[in-house]
């Protein structure tokens, strides 16, 4: 009896196992957030995004690589190695470029701590453009009547436009410019030269207001 108490005392062989295991150490990186949303101008040559981290695991994490979804956005860290309980940040800058509307982009992560599993951050920018353009694209059929067509130019809500830039001479197509309301809108009159046999041109005034800077419009013009 005494010998099975004994016996019965001692721990079990799973448990010895257990406690012999040594303890798996371990990186992990853990974001704020991943994904932004950002508001800018046309005019901003870039605008800037972070996004923080920090390692909650063990032991040191590598940042293996950051790839960014096209060659506008630029992403970086301070470093590449964190230690366990350090924090970072990816720094995203996406450069604007004369772009107007929604743009989202993709920041591709990759950390030693799950190689074969990237961290996917995404940014929404909406760049506010100062005028916007009705419609955007004109066009005449083969054997028309040269026809002027118009294109309107208005100006967004709390912005006076302080000028447009004279239209550069087109081969193909004659321009015009005519104020409808000073500051606020503007009608671009086009005309092709010839409607013989197709072609196509991208007519580019540049709209300038005062202290913010200046916007680049594109009407697309064709004979198809």
């Amino acid at each position: 009896m005494p010998i099975r108490r004994a016996l019965g005392s001692l721990p079990s062989f799973a448990s010895l196992l257990i406690s012999l295991t040594p303890l798996v150490c371990q990186a992990e990186l853990q974001w704020d957030s991943l994904s932004m949303n950002k508001t800018g101008w046309v005019s901003d040559a870039a605008v800037v995004a972070e996004y923080p981290f920090r390692n909650v695991g063990t032991t040191p994490i590598t940042i293996v690589s950051i790839q960014t979804s096209c060659s506008c956005t630029n992403a970086t860290t301070a470093k590449h190695i964190y230690l366990a309980g350090e924090g970072g940040k990816v720094t995203a800058t996406f450069n604007v470029g004369g772009q107007a509307g929604e743009q989202t982009k993709v920041i591709t992560v990759i950390a030693s701590d799950t190689p074969s599993k990237a961290s996917m951050l995404t940014l929404t920018v909406n760049i506010k453009p100062f005028a916007v353009t009705e419609p955007k694209f004109l066009l005449w059929k083969p054997g028309e009547a040269r026809i002027a067509k118009k294109v309107e130019i208005t100006a967004v809500p709390s912005v006076v436009i302080a000028s447009i830039e004279a239209l550069k001479s087109d081969p193909l197509f004659e321009s015009r410019l005519e104020t409808l309301w000073l500051g606020h809108r503007y009608a671009l009159w086009l005309k092709p030269r010839s409607t013989t046999k197709p072609s196509s041109s991208t007519i580019t005034p540049v709209v300038t207001i005062e202290g913010k800077g200046q916007q680049i419009l594109r009407v697309f013009a064709g004979v198809q």
